[in-house]
């Protein structure tokens, strides 16, 4: 077994983590992260292979797979840093507008 690493978002995981706590006693609750997280994944690749491949696993990968932000991640993430610019413009241009006052 191997370590990977995957982005989820901060209330996903943090979702997560009380389940874990909340139900780590119960008969039918997982003692740690990783439990659950390979239950969750077995499930949901085994509801895909049924869906889209007659329930048997799906052939290798012949590529790679895409790293990065899905594209309404991205576009989220073009929204932060056009706000980001737009803010620091504006603080920049407020702080020329002071330094001109000044003099």
């Amino acid at each position: 077994m191997r370590n990977r690493s995957y982005a989820i978002p901060d209330s996903l995981h943090d979702r997560l983590r009380d389940a874990v706590w909340h139900t780590r006693t119960a008969e039918d609750g997982y003692a740690n992260h990783s439990e659950l997280v390979r239950a969750a994944i077995e499930s949901e690749v085994s509801r895909l292979e049924a869906a889209y491949n007659g329930g048997r696993p799906f052939p290798a990968a012949t590529g790679r797979v895409s790293r990065g932000p899905s594209p309404q991640g991205a576009a989220r993430g073009a929204v932060i840093r056009q706000r980001l610019r737009a803010a620091k413009q504006a603080a920049q241009a407020q702080g020329d507008g002071q330094e001109s006052h000044e003099e």
